[in-house]
């Protein structure tokens, strides 16, 4: 085992040590169904959950983030204080992180306001199955009531009955936030759809899938040396995660890659079982060429090969899914001169170095930072014109995507730029194999709406 690993088995193991058998139940009942019924029967302890986890690539060497929100929800934050060294500011962020479906978080807030009467007078209230439930945690109800069709994420009736029934009426509320947030997304979905009367993909599933981001800084090893760092880069990656966490999608960054550890990482996410996704996305923030994105080592490799992977040949459980690459690189070594007096800036960008597309495959999208041939604008201290601006726009827009993408297109093409006393502009463009519309899912509630 190398150094790495073995820290982070040791971080694991001391986690495990601090979570008591009450806390472990809390956990299992959060991860839904990352866990099993199966994988329930074998998890006795939290080592075990972890490595159940681990398996299923929620929680990895590099990421930790699934596994941070699930101790903020149980309110351990002194294991994330103390055993994972995180600031009191970094915690505070987990609050809108949205790994953990909505309605379980629901669910594990109201079981801890209710007394232990209330828990037996709610016990009696539901019991229409007779169940033996002496000895069962209210979570242990709640999941025998989902078994039985009683209670589920669009369903809480029975619910607030049997609340209601037993004095606690004021825990209506939180179930209100839960369910307008919830209808709320469903209905705005649902006016688009009949306006424009088009077929949607659906992204009904919880998580919607992987956003995997490939975001290469340090070019420092490149052989030939004409790549520089590519600062300002950290600020694209922190946004698309804070982006795609509120969506439900798990984010996985992957750093300063060679050409042969990207195609690597994109094969491994081809290998893993996206049956219970609707979708993948992936942001690759590098230098790059015509056709092309860079690897930190210089190497150039093909994006067409790197969307290969994910095809219906090589993996079969994305067929009919939409497929989503960004590619925030250059296209050629050309700068776009200004032909009008558009908006004006005279911040501090850089060229980002050349990409392209070639898809051939049907349900991808691709979008690059700027057209063929032609170069790509990061700032040094704020990131990429386009990845800022596309965040943005998806940040604040409940439509289709390739209309975002359109209006982002514009967006960033209005504006001027100063490098070296010239002035220039940035054209966007996407290129689409969709053969339905795709509209991303709104921002999930987060916790601050059940506290």
């Amino acid at each position: 085992m190398d150094e790495i690993n073995s820290a982070f088995f040791k971080l694991l193991f001391d986690i495990s040590e601090e979570i008591n058998k009450e806390e472990l139940h809390a956990l299992i009942f959060l991860c839904g169904k990352h866990v099993t019924a199966q994988d329930r029967e074998n998890i006795t302890d939290s080592k075990k959950l972890f490595k159940c986890l681990q398996k299923k690539s929620i929680i990895s060497e590099d990421n930790l983030s699934f596994l941070k929100e699930l101790l903020f929800i149980i309110c351990r934050k002194d294991i994330l204080r103390d055993k994972m060294k995180m600031k009191k500011e970094d915690i505070e962020k987990i609050i809108g992180s949205t790994q953990i479906s909505q309605y379980r978080i629901l669910l594990y807030t109201i079981s801890q306001e209710l007394s232990d009467k209330q828990i037996d007078d709610f016990k009696y209230v539901w019991n229409e199955s007779k169940a033996k439930l002496e000895n069962t945690s209210i979570l242990d109800v709640f999941t025998e009531m989902e078994k039985s069709d009683k209670l589920s994420s669009d369903d809480l009736g029975n619910l607030k009955d049997c609340l209601e029934i037993i004095g606690r009426r004021d825990l209506y509320k939180k179930i209100e936030n839960y369910e307008e947030t919830a209808n709320g997304n469903i209905k705005a979905i649902t006016q688009y759809q009949k306006a424009v009367k088009i077929n949607l993909y659906r992204l009904d599933k919880y998580p919607h899938g992987w956003c995997v981001i490939i975001n290469n800084y340090n070019f420092s090893e490149a052989k030939p040396r004409k790549y520089t760092d590519r600062k300002g880069t950290e600020k694209d990656a922190e946004r698309i995660r804070q982006l795609f966490d509120a969506r439900g999608y798990i984010t996985r960054e992957h750093n300063d890659q060679t050409a042969k550890e990207i195609e690597e990482t994109l094969k491994s996410y081809s290998q893993l079982d996206h049956t219970d996704k609707d979708s993948f996305v992936c942001f690759i923030l590098s230098h790059g060429d015509a056709r092309t994105v860079c690897g930190i080592d210089g190497v150039q490799i093909e994006i067409k090969r790197l969307k290969k992977l994910l095809n219906g040949l090589n993996c079969q459980s994305l067929i009919n899914k939409p497929k989503l690459f960004f590619i925030q690189a250059c296209q050629g070594k050309e700068s776009q001169p200004a032909v009008t007096d558009t908006e004006y800036t005279d911040n501090v960008y850089e060229n980002d170095a050349e990409g392209s597309h070639v898809p051939l495959e049907a349900d991808f999208l691709t979008a690059f930072a700027t057209v063929e041939d032609h170069t790509s604008l990061r700032h040094i201290n704020q990131g990429s014109i386009y990845i800022q601006e596309l965040c943005n726009a998806i940040d604040f827009k409940n439509r289709e995507l390739t209309d975002i993408l359109t209006s982002v297109n514009n967006k960033v093409a209005e504006k001027l730029f100063i490098i070296n006393g010239k002035k220039v502009t940035q054209m966007p463009s996407f290129k689409s194999e969709l053969r339905k519309s795709l509209i991303l899912p709104l921002p999930k509630q987060t916790m601050q709406s059940f506290t």
